[in-house]
């Protein structure tokens, strides 16, 4: 595994709140399923940033 795809990872459990495996599934899985869905705004992945972060900051940076 690379030092890259480690640091992503590591940054997808700060945005998300999330463990990088809860319940069986990978949070890498779920971030290309959020992906291929594609909203316009934040490549559908507005529902996966951690709640405390959507709701208190300026999500602009994620656009």
């Amino acid at each position: 595994m690379s030092t890259d795809y480690s640091f992503g990872v590591v940054m997808l459990e700060l945005i998300t709140g999330k463990p990088p495996i809860e319940n069986g599934d990978r949070i890498v899985h779920e971030v290309r399923l959020a992906i291929e869905k594609h909203d316009q705004d934040y490549y559908g992945l507005e529902d996966m940033i951690d709640p405390i972060i959507r709701n208190t900051a300026n999500l602009m940076g994620f656009k």
